[in-house]
């Protein structure tokens, strides 16, 4: 009797940890929402790999997008570390060299990580080549006409992870993974970043199936994912122009997580 009890009392508590886990990945996305070149984590490994978000023009022209599958490889030379990321905001530190806002270098396609062979990306690498002079862009319309005209190429070092179970979150900006395979691409764009690949209808939607389980979450979870959404609603509502259609479901959606939290 005394197994039986702590084998249903194991089950409740590593099923309301998974659930607990699930909602603080979905409060990250929200909190992420509108930050560029952020990935989703709450919808899992296979989505977070392979989702693609719209393109944001920024103008800068250390700023990067990949329109295809594959991340920007990153070294952290302190840890000694590779890093994949999709975000491709970038600037140039005082060595010439492209580096993220942590100060780890950015990978150039002839590197050999196996062979602890890493070459960084110089600024020359990217502006100093007649092709990135045809796409100096000044405006939103003006960068999507240049792409059907000349694009240019980056010797980025673009990866995919080989199995995207394997992959580690270090948070929605960063994956660690050990095997990865090298992605030939050409679809990189400049003066661009990627946005998250989620809406909210997703995120309410995903809630909602979290928020059904049987002993769950606790009730500041609760109310803090709700808040987070209405906020972000709210921002929306203001700020962009969206489908009233869209807008009528999520308020739908809100109103059930609503029910769920009091009930």
């Amino acid at each position: 009797m005394k197994i039986r009890y702590f084998i249903c009392l194991t089950l409740i508590l590593f099923t309301s940890r998974i659930y607990s886990e699930d909602l603080s990945k979905l409060s990250l996305d929200l909190e992420n929402y509108w930050l560029l070149g952020r990935r989703a984590i709450s919808l899992g490994h296979d989505y977070y790999v392979n989702a693609r978000g719209a393109f944001c023009y920024t103008g800068a022209q250390s700023d990067f997008a990949i329109s295809g599958k594959g991340f920007f490889t990153l070294y952290n030379e302190n840890t000694r570390e590779i890093l994949l990321t999709r975000n491709g905001s970038f600037t140039i530190n005082f060595l010439g060299y492209l580096v993220n806002r942590n100060g780890w270098y950015v990978l150039k396609d002839t590197s050999e990580i196996e062979n602890s062979k890493f070459d960084y990306i110089k600024l020359e690498d990217i502006l100093g080549n007649d092709k990135a002079e045809n796409v100096r862009i000044e405006s939103f319309e003006e960068y999507f006409s240049n792409l059907s005209v000349s694009k240019p190429t980056y010797p980025f070092l673009i990866m995919v992870p080989e199995n995207n179970e394997d992959i580690v979150y270090e948070d929605s900006e960063y994956i660690k993974s050990d095997n990865n395979i090298v992605e030939r691409t050409n679809d990189i764009s400049n003066g661009v970043l990627e946005s998250m690949p989620i809406n909210l209808n997703m995120i309410a939607e995903q809630a909602i199936k979290i928020l059904q389980g049987e002993n769950s979450t606790n009730e500041n979870e609760r109310a803090y994912v709700i808040e987070l959404i209405r906020r972000r609603y709210s921002e929306m509502k203001e700020f962009y122009t969206a489908d009233d259609n869209y807008l009528e479901e999520l308020e739908k959606l809100i109103f059930e997580l609503e029910l769920l939290v009091i009930s």
